[in-house]
């Protein structure tokens, strides 16, 4: 009987870690920020390179030459240019303006979304899709297995306003549809 219950233990414990899966992780658990834009639009963007065509180029949080995606829109502090950086993430990295406060959307509702856009790592190229008066956006990134995927919602509806997702070597980014998108 004992032998029983440790070859059952043990099983149940193997299942539990995923032993032998080769099914893609689902995200962990999100960090999420509930952020009040300091100007009338919101910008989201991925860049192969952060110091090409993005108001904040010089921002040094970020590394350079790596995929990353930022949400930001101006009116930010002296110390990044003016720029206020709500969440940005690369693969391995991400962080949040120290003005916005935990939080979540009201609801998580489909969204309609346009086709992805792509980068890899080190390309001078990349998409900005500028929402106006979103109202307050809540800004999510969670770890999947290869990297980072970062979400951003309208807080008040829970409208998805962007999703993407990086990983190694690059990613790809889909904005909504009621959003402007340009190549800066």
């Amino acid at each position: 009987m004992r032998l029983l219950a440790t070859v059952v233990v043990s099983a149940a414990a193997l299942v539990a870690t995923g032993a032998g899966s080769s099914a893609p992780s689902a995200p962990a658990a999100a960090a999420a920020r509930v952020c009040k834009p300091t100007d009338v639009a919101v910008n989201i963007q991925i860049l192969g390179d952060r110091t090409w065509g993005w108001t904040i180029g010089r921002y040094r949080a970020i590394p350079e030459h790596v995929t990353t995606i930022a949400v930001w829109s101006k009116g930010g502090p002296p110390e990044t240019q003016g720029v206020a950086a709500y969440g940005w993430a690369t693969r391995t990295r991400s962080a949040f303006f120290e003005k916005c406060a935990p939080g979540r959307a009201a609801r998580q509702p489909a969204g309609n979304l346009g086709p992805a856009v792509r980068v890899k790592d080190g390309w001078f190229a990349g998409r900005k899709f500028t929402c106006v008066e979103p109202g307050r956006v809540v800004v999510a990134i969670s770890d999947t297995r290869s990297g980072k995927r970062v979400t951003v919602r309208v807080q008040k509806t829970g409208k998805l306003l962007a999703l993407g997702e990086i990983t190694t070597g690059g990613g790809w980014l889909r904005g909504s549809k009621s959003c402007r998108d340009s190549e800066k």
